[in-house]
């Protein structure tokens, strides 16, 4: 079953529940010196999200808006739920948050928001995936990210993972030291959103 946005479908309001809801960016080190560097989590911690569904037929329309220079990173209890190993000390997050914040990165001040905007929803059997546009860097890319959907009562839990390429976005990977401390160009993207019906909470 394939549903586009703006489908016939009778879709009704949903709340996202942000304390319950997490979004994730994990970035994987690389380089010959990577056993003496890290692999990073950034948080997403101020973000906005509207989502209109229908289970039958099904149809979606959802937006999600990410404010980049609240992301917060390696927070040590992101890091254990994300199986991210060691802790790093408040200087050098502060030393990591600045570089993938800053200008050669994702430059926050320049590209102040990431943004999902999903345009079309499959399903096949209990799997579903979902199809939209990405926005990051200034630059927006189609992606489609599988999804798993579980209900309790009114509520829905959607959690999914999706790999992009930085330099898709017009990102150059972190690298210092000639090269041998970098980060991979590949990064996950990692979310698990609890939606209720609009006004229930």
């Amino acid at each position: 079953m394939t549903a586009p946005m703006g489908s016939a479908a009778q879709v009704v309001p949903y709340d996202v529940d942000a304390a319950r809801s997490e979004i994730a960016v994990k970035v994987f080190k690389a380089g010959a010196a990577s056993a003496f560097a890290h692999d990073h989590v950034l948080r997403a911690t101020r973000w906005q999200a509207t989502l209109d569904a229908s289970a039958e037929p099904l149809a979606l329309r959802a937006e999600v808006r990410v404010d980049v220079a609240a992301l917060e990173v390696d927070e040590p209890a992101t890091r254990a739920r994300h199986g991210l190993d060691g802790a790093l000390s408040d200087g050098d997050r502060q030393q990591v948050r600045d570089n993938m914040l800053g200008p050669g990165q994702l430059d926050a001040a320049a590209h102040p928001e990431i943004r999902f905007a999903a345009t079309r929803i499959d399903r096949d059997a209990e799997r579903f995936r979902l199809a939209g546009e990405l926005s990051v860097h200034g630059v927006t890319r189609r992606v489609e990210v599988p999804l798993a959907i579980v209900a309790d009562g009114d509520a829905y839990t959607a959690r999914g993972r999706l790999r992009v390429r930085q330099s898709d976005f017009g990102i150059r990977p972190y690298s210092a030291f000639l090269g041998a401390v970098r980060t991979q160009d590949e990064v996950e993207i990692v979310f698990s959103l609890v939606a209720v019906p609009a006004g229930s909470r």
